[in-house]
């Protein structure tokens, strides 16, 4: 994060959208995430971060997913009777069970616990998006991915002359 800090400043218009996008990508933000209706949905649509959070936000949630954690995408641990301690997101409550997403990764890869044998259950202080995601990307890959995520963030009312 310090190493990228001061560059969160640099003048996106000049940075290229194209391998922004691509990076969106490589980087698997595609897997959980939304922009621009296209990808996940196991996490929140990005079109409109770039208008709701600064880049240096925007880069620390990437860099540190775990600093704060929406109690919309947050897991639960659930420790069951037998022994076996499960964590992942609620995705369906139905009836006496519940589905559970344990890899945000794998959304369509569900475990179905029964409330009845389900021993305790308490929130997760770790998030379901991974750390690590940008480490094998350059300081100007990050630049041009942040570039690409501000770039989507439709434009408010007031800057539209309405």
């Amino acid at each position: 994060m310090e190493d990228l800090a001061s560059d969160t400043e640099v003048d996106f218009s000049i940075r290229d959208l194209a391998n922004g996008k691509k990076l969106f990508g490589v980087a698997q933000c595609y897997k959980c995430h939304r922009i621009q209706g296209q990808g996940g949905i196991a996490g929140p649509d990005l079109t409109p971060a770039g208008y709701r959070f600064s880049t240096h936000d925007l880069l620390e949630t990437i860099i540190d997913p775990n600093k704060s954690i929406s109690d919309q995408y947050q897991a639960t641990i659930f420790q069951m009777e037998d022994g076996r301690t499960i964590t992942g997101r609620v995705v369906n409550l139905n009836g006496d069970q519940y589905w559970v997403q344990p890899d945000m990764i794998k959304p369509n890869e569900l475990v179905r616990l029964k409330v009845q044998e389900i021993e305790d259950m308490k929130p997760a202080t770790v998030s379901v998006m991974p750390v690590g995601l940008l480490d094998n990307l350059t300081s100007e890959e990050i630049l041009d991915l942040l570039a690409y995520l501000k770039s989507t963030a439709p434009k408010p009312a007031d800057e539209l002359g309405e």
